[in-house]
């Protein structure tokens, strides 16, 4: 292929190779068709071919920046789970690949790229594939594969980067950093970092999905999002809870019915194995400063649900709560209640589920059901809503 062959005449990955290694800067208007030519194995080759230049010693930093220009749009053009995981693979494969990595890192946060059309979108993606990239480092000796070497040097410039874009408002860029602090504070890093974040924008965060949560359409999805970091908030310092607090107050008075249902289904995903017993415990306490709440306000429907709630978890922290409910004068009327589901709380085949508005007629409420997707997904999908959501405002 001679010196001026175009993305948009590739037909092969050969061709997208000798392309990439004549340094020919990819344009956001040729990846439609080269995505559709291209199978998927050869997408994954492409990807692991702009790698391996990324990677190499380079005297020129211009050519540097069209093969991480090319690789970003690439990578945002098809957000996908399986892209970035070749992606991470490749670095960790390369013999030079810490070098590679970190220069990767730099580049997709700092450089301006040339189309400034897509330049949140490609911005947006940077951050997610830093993100994983991260992820990936932690979770590869979990996989029961080799620590990558000089990791810890790694983490700590993606901290840096990642901490000087926390003040973004992109959503995409939220989502991830809410949920890579979250994974590295459970790891025993970043404690202090996750907290920052949660400061910034955890509030605004929290309350834009909940706002889905609501909504027939989007319910699954948030609900997945918050299922999966949730617990990860809840593990954070007591500063941080009372962002939740003010969350779960607003919400469940606002809508009743929806919000003691996600009170359950949350209380349910809390009691399976891998989550952490200071997770369900803060869980507990905030149900319990929730049940004072309704119990001043005399909603005995909602107390009855929350005390519900309160009943399906198995943990420790139950016996503790029950002496501060049968302590509190305000839920002097829901005593007995209360130690009905405690009692049977340790019984096989008792479930205070039964007790829950089990006055009502018709089916038991449910969330929609919503079929699992990839982390990165989910981040690209919710950003598009709130993009939709804030043009729709503003319009």
């Amino acid at each position: 292929m001679d010196k001026f062959g175009k993305w948009k005449n590739v037909k092969t990955v050969t061709q997208a190779k000798a392309l990439i290694d004549d340094g020919v800067l990819l344009k956001w208007s040729e990846l439609r068709i080269l995505q559709k030519r291209l199978s998927e194995v050869d997408q994954g080759k492409t990807i692991s071919h702009f790698l391996k230049k990324i990677c190499e010693k380079h005297d020129d930093r211009f050519q540097l920046e069209i093969y991480v220009e090319s690789l970003l749009l690439w990578i945002t053009y098809s957000l996908k789970d399986e892209n970035l995981k070749v992606l991470t693979d490749q670095l960790f494969a390369e013999p030079n690949g810490v070098e590679g990595c970190l220069k990767l890192v730099e580049l997709a946060l700092t450089m301006e790229i040339t189309d400034s059309e897509h330049q949140d979108e490609v911005y947006a993606a940077a951050v997610i594939m830093v993100c994983e990239i991260g992820r990936a480092i932690v979770d590869q000796p979990k996989a029961g594969g080799p620590r990558p070497d000089h990791s810890d040097r790694i983490l700590a410039a993606i901290t840096t980067y990642l901490m000087s874009v926390s003040n973004h408002n992109h959503y995409a860029i939220r989502l991830s950093l809410l949920h890579y602090f979250g994974i590295m504070a459970r790891e025993n890093r970043n404690r202090v970092d996750f907290e920052k974040v949660l400061d910034r924008f955890g509030y605004t965060v929290l309350d834009f999905l909940f706002s889905l949560l609501f909504k027939k359409k989007t319910e699954g999805l948030a609900l997945q999002f918050l299922l999966e970091n949730l617990p990860l908030i809840l593990e954070a310092e007591p500063t941080s809870q009372r962002i939740i607090h003010e969350i779960f107050k607003y919400h469940l008075l606002k809508k009743p019915d929806r919000f003691s249902l996600f009170l359950l289904t949350l209380g349910d995903h809390l009691s399976e194995g891998e989550h952490t017993e200071r997770a369900r415990k803060t869980f507990l306490q905030h149900l319990g400063a929730l049940l004072k709440i309704v119990a001043k306000i005399n909603h005995k429907g909602l107390t009855n649900d929350i005390l519900s709630c309160i009943y399906r978890i198995r943990d420790p922290f139950l016996s503790e709560l029950t002496a501060q409910i049968k302590a509190e004068p305000l839920l002097a009327d829901y005593w007995e209640f209360a130690q009905t589901l405690y009692e049977n709380e340790n019984r096989q085949n008792v479930d205070p589920l039964n007790y829950l508005r089990s006055h009502k007629r018709g089916r038991h409420p449910s969330f929609h059901a919503f079929k699992r997707i990839e982390l990165v997904q989910q981040v690209a999908q919710l950003s598009s809503l709130r993009q939709h959501h804030h043009h729709a405002k503003a319009s």
